[in-house]
Protein backbone atom coordinates (compact mmCIF):
# COMPACT_ATOMS: atom_id res chain seq x y z
CA UNK A 1 0.00 0.00 0.00
CA UNK A 2 2.89 2.38 0.67
CA UNK A 3 4.00 1.80 -2.31
CA UNK A 4 1.32 2.37 -4.30
CA UNK A 5 0.59 5.59 -2.29
CA UNK A 6 4.46 6.96 -3.24
CA UNK A 7 3.75 6.09 -6.68
CA UNK A 8 0.50 7.58 -6.69
CA UNK A 9 2.34 10.61 -4.98
CA UNK A 10 4.93 10.91 -7.48
CA UNK A 11 2.00 11.09 -10.81
CA UNK A 12 0.37 13.55 -9.10
CA UNK A 13 3.50 15.92 -8.88
CA UNK A 14 4.29 15.00 -12.55
CA UNK A 15 0.95 16.13 -13.73
CA UNK A 16 0.94 18.59 -12.23
CA UNK A 17 4.22 20.21 -13.62
CA UNK A 18 3.06 18.92 -17.21
CA UNK A 19 0.06 21.08 -16.20
CA UNK A 20 2.25 24.22 -15.09
CA UNK A 21 4.05 23.84 -18.16
CA UNK A 22 1.32 23.26 -20.54
CA UNK A 23 -1.05 26.22 -19.27
CA UNK A 24 2.31 28.68 -18.72
CA UNK A 25 1.35 32.41 -19.46
CA UNK A 26 3.07 33.47 -22.49
CA UNK A 27 5.86 35.59 -21.89
CA UNK A 28 6.30 39.32 -23.64
CA UNK A 29 9.32 37.33 -26.08
CA UNK A 30 7.10 35.16 -27.18
CA UNK A 31 3.96 37.26 -27.71
CA UNK A 32 6.16 39.86 -29.87
CA UNK A 33 7.45 36.35 -31.59
CA UNK A 34 3.85 35.45 -32.54
CA UNK A 35 2.88 39.17 -33.18
CA UNK A 36 6.15 39.48 -35.99
CA UNK A 37 4.85 35.91 -37.62
CA UNK A 38 0.95 37.47 -37.56
CA UNK A 39 2.07 40.53 -39.72
CA UNK A 40 4.62 38.76 -41.96
CA UNK A 41 1.12 36.77 -43.06
CA UNK A 42 -0.65 40.18 -43.03
CA UNK A 43 1.84 41.48 -45.25
CA UNK A 44 1.58 38.57 -47.43
CA UNK A 45 -2.24 38.58 -47.84
CA UNK A 46 -1.92 42.38 -48.21
CA UNK A 47 0.45 41.79 -51.35
CA UNK A 48 -2.04 39.16 -52.35
CA UNK A 49 -4.51 41.45 -52.64
CA UNK A 50 -2.72 44.37 -54.49
CA UNK A 51 -2.29 41.89 -56.95
CA UNK A 52 -5.80 41.18 -56.66
CA UNK A 53 -6.23 45.01 -57.30
CA UNK A 54 -4.65 44.97 -59.59
CA UNK A 55 -6.14 42.29 -61.79
CA UNK A 56 -9.26 43.97 -61.11
CA UNK A 57 -8.21 47.48 -62.39
CA UNK A 58 -6.66 45.82 -65.65
CA UNK A 59 -10.01 43.81 -66.30
CA UNK A 60 -11.95 47.12 -65.96
CA UNK A 61 -9.87 48.85 -67.98
CA UNK A 62 -10.37 45.84 -70.51
CA UNK A 63 -14.20 45.79 -70.00
CA UNK A 64 -14.48 49.78 -70.87
CA UNK A 65 -12.85 49.43 -73.75
CA UNK A 66 -14.31 46.31 -74.94
CA UNK A 67 -17.93 48.22 -73.86
CA UNK A 68 -17.33 50.90 -76.15
CA UNK A 69 -16.53 48.37 -79.34
CA UNK A 70 -19.89 46.87 -78.72
CA UNK A 71 -21.56 50.71 -78.76
CA UNK A 72 -19.66 51.58 -81.72
CA UNK A 73 -20.90 48.19 -83.11
CA UNK A 74 -24.32 48.61 -82.20
CA UNK A 75 -24.11 51.89 -83.92
CA UNK A 76 -22.64 50.16 -87.30
CA UNK A 77 -25.36 47.42 -87.28
CA UNK A 78 -28.32 49.94 -87.00
CA UNK A 79 -27.11 51.93 -89.94
CA UNK A 80 -26.48 48.91 -92.49
CA UNK A 81 -29.85 47.33 -91.06
CA UNK A 82 -30.90 51.01 -91.97
CA UNK A 83 -29.07 50.79 -95.71
CA UNK A 84 -30.66 47.58 -96.37
CA UNK A 85 -33.57 48.39 -96.01
CA UNK A 86 -33.38 51.37 -97.82
CA UNK A 87 -31.74 49.57 -100.59
CA UNK A 88 -34.55 46.38 -100.28
CA UNK A 89 -37.22 49.15 -100.84
CA UNK A 90 -35.74 51.29 -103.43
CA UNK A 91 -35.06 47.59 -105.59
CA UNK A 92 -39.02 47.16 -105.05
CA UNK A 93 -39.96 50.60 -106.34
CA UNK A 94 -38.32 49.92 -109.93
CA UNK A 95 -39.45 46.18 -109.96
CA UNK A 96 -42.96 47.75 -109.52
CA UNK A 97 -42.15 50.20 -112.07
CA UNK A 98 -41.09 48.04 -114.27
CA UNK A 99 -43.71 45.14 -114.38
CA UNK A 100 -46.51 46.97 -112.95
CA UNK A 101 -48.46 45.75 -116.19
CA UNK A 102 -47.03 42.12 -116.11
CA UNK A 103 -43.63 40.38 -117.04
CA UNK A 104 -45.08 40.54 -120.36
CA UNK A 105 -45.31 44.25 -121.24
CA UNK A 106 -41.97 44.85 -120.58
CA UNK A 107 -40.91 41.92 -123.01
CA UNK A 108 -43.13 43.33 -125.14
CA UNK A 109 -41.45 47.11 -124.85
CA UNK A 110 -37.82 44.72 -125.41
CA UNK A 111 -38.93 43.86 -128.80
CA UNK A 112 -40.96 46.63 -129.87
CA UNK A 113 -37.99 48.98 -129.75
CA UNK A 114 -37.36 48.92 -133.24
CA UNK A 115 -34.16 48.57 -134.12
CA UNK A 116 -32.35 45.30 -133.66
CA UNK A 117 -29.89 47.66 -131.75
CA UNK A 118 -32.50 49.35 -129.95
CA UNK A 119 -34.28 46.32 -128.35
CA UNK A 120 -30.74 44.67 -127.44
CA UNK A 121 -30.10 48.00 -125.21
CA UNK A 122 -33.12 47.76 -123.37
CA UNK A 123 -32.70 44.51 -122.89
CA UNK A 124 -29.53 45.19 -121.55
CA UNK A 125 -30.27 48.20 -119.30
CA UNK A 126 -33.19 45.88 -117.38
CA UNK A 127 -30.59 43.55 -117.26
CA UNK A 128 -27.83 46.00 -115.80
CA UNK A 129 -30.40 47.33 -113.29
CA UNK A 130 -31.07 44.05 -111.86
CA UNK A 131 -27.22 43.14 -111.38
CA UNK A 132 -27.01 46.42 -109.91
CA UNK A 133 -29.60 46.19 -107.36
CA UNK A 134 -28.76 42.47 -106.66
CA UNK A 135 -25.15 43.76 -106.03
CA UNK A 136 -26.24 46.35 -103.82
CA UNK A 137 -28.72 44.59 -102.11
CA UNK A 138 -26.20 41.12 -101.37
CA UNK A 139 -23.28 44.19 -99.88
CA UNK A 140 -25.57 45.42 -97.69
CA UNK A 141 -26.16 41.82 -96.34
CA UNK A 142 -22.73 40.51 -96.13
CA UNK A 143 -21.30 44.39 -94.14
CA UNK A 144 -24.75 43.33 -91.98
CA UNK A 145 -23.73 40.36 -91.02
CA UNK A 146 -20.01 40.96 -90.84
CA UNK A 147 -20.33 43.71 -87.78
CA UNK A 148 -23.13 41.26 -86.65
CA UNK A 149 -21.26 38.78 -85.89
CA UNK A 150 -18.32 41.53 -85.16
CA UNK A 151 -20.52 42.58 -81.92
CA UNK A 152 -21.43 38.80 -81.01
CA UNK A 153 -17.97 38.35 -80.97
CA UNK A 154 -17.45 41.15 -78.66
CA UNK A 155 -20.13 40.60 -76.47
CA UNK A 156 -18.54 37.15 -75.68
CA UNK A 157 -14.92 38.17 -75.05
CA UNK A 158 -16.71 41.11 -72.56
CA UNK A 159 -18.68 37.91 -70.94
CA UNK A 160 -15.42 36.25 -70.54
CA UNK A 161 -13.97 40.12 -68.73
CA UNK A 162 -17.11 40.19 -66.93
CA UNK A 163 -16.60 36.32 -65.73
CA UNK A 164 -12.52 36.93 -64.67
CA UNK A 165 -13.69 40.47 -63.10
CA UNK A 166 -16.05 38.48 -60.96
CA UNK A 167 -13.79 35.46 -59.94
CA UNK A 168 -10.96 38.65 -58.99
CA UNK A 169 -14.17 40.66 -56.58
CA UNK A 170 -14.93 36.91 -55.07
CA UNK A 171 -10.86 36.84 -54.05
CA UNK A 172 -10.73 40.17 -53.43
CA UNK A 173 -13.83 40.10 -50.97
CA UNK A 174 -12.09 36.70 -49.20
CA UNK A 175 -8.69 38.29 -49.04
CA UNK A 176 -10.42 41.43 -47.19
CA UNK A 177 -12.06 39.20 -44.91
CA UNK A 178 -8.64 37.54 -43.65
CA UNK A 179 -7.17 40.41 -43.90
CA UNK A 180 -9.30 42.20 -41.46
CA UNK A 181 -9.17 39.31 -39.27
CA UNK A 182 -5.57 38.74 -39.54
CA UNK A 183 -5.53 42.51 -38.10
CA UNK A 184 -7.82 41.71 -35.25
CA UNK A 185 -5.55 39.11 -34.41
CA UNK A 186 -2.41 41.00 -34.46
CA UNK A 187 -4.13 44.14 -32.23
CA UNK A 188 -5.22 41.21 -30.21
CA UNK A 189 -1.62 40.08 -29.39
CA UNK A 190 -0.90 43.54 -29.26
CA UNK A 191 -2.69 44.53 -26.57
CA UNK A 192 -1.90 41.34 -24.91
CA UNK A 193 2.23 42.43 -25.15
CA UNK A 194 0.96 45.79 -23.33
CA UNK A 195 -0.79 44.01 -20.56
CA UNK A 196 2.10 41.74 -20.30
CA UNK A 197 4.83 44.45 -19.99
CA UNK A 198 2.75 46.11 -17.30
CA UNK A 199 2.20 42.87 -15.30
CA UNK A 200 6.12 42.97 -15.55
CA UNK A 201 6.54 45.95 -14.20
CA UNK A 202 4.45 46.16 -11.57
CA UNK A 203 5.47 43.09 -10.30
CA UNK A 204 8.98 44.58 -10.96
CA UNK A 205 8.66 47.49 -8.76
CA UNK A 206 6.47 44.68 -5.78
CA UNK A 207 9.81 42.96 -5.66
CA UNK A 208 12.18 45.67 -5.53
CA UNK A 209 10.09 47.42 -2.89
CA UNK A 210 10.35 43.99 -0.80
CA UNK A 211 14.22 44.04 -1.34
CA UNK A 212 15.43 47.37 -0.84
CA UNK A 213 15.35 50.31 1.88
CA UNK A 214 13.51 52.93 1.09
CA UNK A 215 16.00 55.35 -1.45
CA UNK A 216 16.65 52.23 -3.29
CA UNK A 217 13.03 51.13 -3.38
CA UNK A 218 11.57 54.95 -4.93
CA UNK A 219 14.88 54.19 -7.27
CA UNK A 220 13.66 50.69 -8.19
CA UNK A 221 9.93 51.75 -8.56
CA UNK A 222 10.90 55.10 -10.65
CA UNK A 223 13.16 52.65 -13.00
CA UNK A 224 10.22 49.94 -13.21
CA UNK A 225 7.70 52.53 -14.29
CA UNK A 226 10.04 54.13 -16.52
CA UNK A 227 10.57 50.87 -17.94
CA UNK A 228 6.78 50.12 -18.60
CA UNK A 229 5.99 53.35 -19.84
CA UNK A 230 8.72 53.39 -22.51
CA UNK A 231 7.60 50.12 -23.70
CA UNK A 232 3.32 50.93 -23.56
CA UNK A 233 4.32 53.99 -25.19
CA UNK A 234 7.23 52.38 -27.53
CA UNK A 235 3.49 49.95 -28.62
CA UNK A 236 1.62 52.95 -28.78
CA UNK A 237 3.81 54.40 -31.19
CA UNK A 238 3.70 50.82 -33.07
CA UNK A 239 0.92 51.20 -33.49
CA UNK A 240 -0.42 54.37 -34.59
CA UNK A 241 0.72 55.47 -38.29
CA UNK A 242 0.74 59.30 -39.92
CA UNK A 243 0.00 60.80 -43.21
CA UNK A 244 1.91 63.55 -44.99
CA UNK A 245 1.53 64.82 -48.13
CA UNK A 246 -2.39 64.94 -48.28
CA UNK A 247 -4.59 67.72 -49.62
CA UNK A 248 -7.19 69.37 -47.18
CA UNK A 249 -7.61 72.46 -48.93
CA UNK A 250 -11.09 73.64 -49.40
CA UNK A 251 -10.87 74.71 -53.39
CA UNK A 252 -13.63 76.26 -54.73
CA UNK A 253 -16.74 75.51 -53.59
CA UNK A 254 -19.71 76.03 -56.09
CA UNK A 255 -17.42 74.08 -58.66
CA UNK A 256 -17.83 70.84 -56.72
CA UNK A 257 -21.25 71.85 -56.57
CA UNK A 258 -21.99 71.97 -59.92
CA UNK A 259 -19.92 68.61 -60.76
CA UNK A 260 -23.02 66.95 -57.91
CA UNK A 261 -25.47 68.82 -60.16
CA UNK A 262 -24.44 67.25 -63.82
CA UNK A 263 -23.74 63.94 -61.75
CA UNK A 264 -27.33 64.16 -60.35
CA UNK A 265 -28.05 64.35 -64.00
CA UNK A 266 -27.55 61.16 -64.74
CA UNK A 267 -29.56 59.23 -61.96
CA UNK A 268 -31.82 56.56 -63.86
CA UNK A 269 -29.13 56.49 -66.90
CA UNK A 270 -28.72 52.08 -67.12
CA UNK A 271 -25.15 51.00 -66.77
CA UNK A 272 -23.23 50.07 -69.49
CA UNK A 273 -19.65 48.99 -69.48
CA UNK A 274 -17.20 51.78 -72.05
CA UNK A 275 -20.43 54.14 -71.84
CA UNK A 276 -19.94 57.84 -71.07
CA UNK A 277 -23.53 59.34 -72.16
CA UNK A 278 -27.23 58.94 -71.05
CA UNK A 279 -27.61 56.34 -73.12
CA UNK A 280 -25.83 54.26 -70.81
CA UNK A 281 -22.46 54.88 -68.55
CA UNK A 282 -19.78 52.89 -66.40
CA UNK A 283 -19.04 54.13 -62.55
CA UNK A 284 -15.53 55.77 -63.98
CA UNK A 285 -17.58 57.15 -67.27
CA UNK A 286 -20.16 59.20 -64.80
CA UNK A 287 -16.71 60.87 -62.90
CA UNK A 288 -15.10 61.79 -65.61
CA UNK A 289 -18.76 63.09 -67.71
CA UNK A 290 -19.24 64.79 -64.35
CA UNK A 291 -15.98 66.55 -64.21
CA UNK A 292 -16.40 67.78 -68.25
CA UNK A 293 -19.53 69.14 -67.97
CA UNK A 294 -17.78 71.97 -66.30
CA UNK A 295 -14.93 72.24 -68.19
CA UNK A 296 -12.31 69.54 -65.94
CA UNK A 297 -10.69 66.62 -67.86
CA UNK A 298 -10.20 63.52 -65.78
CA UNK A 299 -8.52 60.10 -66.27
CA UNK A 300 -11.09 57.65 -68.24
CA UNK A 301 -10.81 54.59 -65.20
CA UNK A 302 -11.64 54.04 -61.77
CA UNK A 303 -7.44 53.29 -61.26
CA UNK A 304 -6.06 56.03 -62.97
CA UNK A 305 -8.75 58.37 -60.99
CA UNK A 306 -7.22 57.07 -57.71
CA UNK A 307 -3.76 57.66 -59.05
CA UNK A 308 -4.35 61.56 -59.82
CA UNK A 309 -6.12 64.63 -58.92
CA UNK A 310 -5.86 66.15 -55.24
CA UNK A 311 -5.31 63.67 -52.38
CA UNK A 312 -8.27 64.43 -49.35
CA UNK A 313 -7.08 63.39 -46.28
CA UNK A 314 -10.11 61.62 -44.89
CA UNK A 315 -13.72 61.24 -45.58
CA UNK A 316 -14.02 64.49 -42.97
CA UNK A 317 -12.26 66.08 -45.08
CA UNK A 318 -14.12 65.40 -48.41
CA UNK A 319 -16.57 68.07 -50.10
CA UNK A 320 -19.09 67.70 -53.36
CA UNK A 321 -17.44 66.95 -55.80
CA UNK A 322 -14.73 65.38 -54.86
CA UNK A 323 -14.50 61.59 -56.03
CA UNK A 324 -14.81 58.71 -53.60
CA UNK A 325 -12.28 55.94 -54.27
CA UNK A 326 -13.07 52.31 -53.93
CA UNK A 327 -11.23 48.87 -55.09
CA UNK A 328 -12.52 48.73 -58.75
CA UNK A 329 -15.04 51.39 -58.58
CA UNK A 330 -15.72 55.18 -57.70
CA UNK A 331 -18.59 57.75 -57.32
CA UNK A 332 -18.92 61.52 -56.61
CA UNK A 333 -18.92 62.43 -53.05
CA UNK A 334 -22.98 64.65 -52.45
CA UNK A 335 -22.32 65.56 -48.64
CA UNK A 336 -23.62 63.51 -45.43
CA UNK A 337 -21.71 60.57 -45.86
CA UNK A 338 -23.99 60.42 -49.55
CA UNK A 339 -22.36 60.05 -52.76
CA UNK A 340 -23.52 59.63 -56.49
CA UNK A 341 -22.76 56.27 -58.39
CA UNK A 342 -23.15 53.96 -61.39
CA UNK A 343 -23.55 50.89 -59.34
CA UNK A 344 -23.49 47.52 -61.63
CA UNK A 345 -24.35 46.05 -64.83
CA UNK A 346 -28.55 45.71 -64.55
CA UNK A 347 -28.44 48.91 -62.48
CA UNK A 348 -28.58 52.46 -62.72
CA UNK A 349 -27.19 55.80 -61.50
CA UNK A 350 -28.42 56.55 -58.10
CA UNK A 351 -27.62 58.18 -54.49
CA UNK A 352 -26.06 55.37 -52.18
CA UNK A 353 -24.34 55.76 -49.04
CA UNK A 354 -20.57 56.77 -48.73
CA UNK A 355 -19.96 53.22 -46.75
CA UNK A 356 -20.56 50.03 -49.35
CA UNK A 357 -19.85 47.46 -47.10
CA UNK A 358 -16.66 45.32 -45.60
CA UNK A 359 -15.97 44.28 -49.74
CA UNK A 360 -15.58 47.53 -50.62
CA UNK A 361 -14.10 49.73 -48.34
CA UNK A 362 -12.70 53.51 -49.52
CA UNK A 363 -9.02 53.30 -50.62
CA UNK A 364 -9.15 56.70 -51.54
CA UNK A 365 -10.33 60.41 -52.15
CA UNK A 366 -9.52 63.15 -54.99
CA UNK A 367 -9.92 66.18 -55.62
CA UNK A 368 -10.05 67.67 -59.57
CA UNK A 369 -11.30 71.11 -58.72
Amino acid sequence: MKKIAKRLMLLILVCSMVAGTVYAAPTVKDLEDEKSQAEKELNTLQSKLQSVMSEIYGLEEQMVSKGEEIIQATEDLEEAEQKEQEQYEAMKCRIVAMYENGNTSMIEMIFNSGRIADMLKAAENVQTLHEYDRKQLQSFVETKEKIANLKESLESEQKQLEALHAKAEEQKEALGEMIEKQESQVANIDSQIQEAVAAAAKKAAEDAEKKQNTNTNNNANNNANNNANNNAGNNTNNNTSSSSGSYTGTGDASVGQAIVAAARGYIGVPYVYGGTNKNGIDCSGLTQAAHKAVGISIPRTSGSQLGAGKRVDGLANALPGDVICYPGHVAIYIGNNMVIHAPEPGRSVTEASVYMGPSQPISGIRRYW
